[in-house]
């Protein structure tokens, strides 16, 4: 987490913003609102880790990165949180409280005397409740309406044309008001 020094006389919050030795690289920016997104050098420290100190108006919270070698982003995963960016990752965010008055030390907060309360007062006796009233019966519903019985189709009177035809091959006639049937070998005279 980003360490945070707040000086009251001075009505701003210095925050040390660290990135650990075991992040690789050879230049390191801090890049945040606070800066413009513009990069600001961090610095080696002799245990390796990269280090810079930045002044920060109180009581804000700032989202930041950090920049290795201008082409890899790396987060402060000791942030106070995190909010996504417009680039599909998150940015860390560091929060500065609010500052004291200077010349006002903020008195510790007193706790209010705990309040004394009445005994408990015994609840009435629960009424008994109305015997529950009886359903009336259920109304039967009505027998569904039969649907009427489908009609039968009158019988075709159709005579089999084989019939006529081997009426003809025996020699009979074809019987009034049929006409014969033609096909090879049939002609009309």
């Amino acid at each position: 987490m980003p360490r945070k020094q707040p000086l009251p006389d001075k009505g701003i919050v210095r925050v040390t913003f660290t990135l650990p030795a075991d992040v690789q690289g050879r230049v390191v920016h801090l890049v945040g609102e606070f800066t413009g997104w513009e990069g600001t050098p961090m610095e080696r420290q002799p245990d390796g880790s990269w280090q810079t100190v930045v002044d920060l108006a109180p009581g804000r919270s700032y989202q930041y990165r950090y920049q290795i070698d201008g082409i890899r982003w790396e987060n402060d995963w000791d942030a106070d949180d995190y909010v996504g960016n417009p680039f599909g990752q998150d940015n860390s965010v560091v929060d500065t409280p609010a500052l004291e008055r200077a010349g006002r030390q903020k008195a510790p907060a007193k706790k209010a005397p705990a309040k004394k309360t009445a005994p408990a007062k015994r609840a009435a006796p629960a009424k008994k409740a109305a015997p529950a009233k009886k359903a009336a019966p259920a109304k039967k519903a009505a027998p569904a309406k039969k649907a009427a019985p489908a009609k039968k189709a009158a019988p075709a009177k159709k005579k089999a044309a084989g019939n006529v035809a081997s009426n003809k091959a025996q020699g009979g006639k074809t019987p009034p008001g049929e006409a014969a049937p033609e096909g090879p070998g049939t002609s009309k005279t």
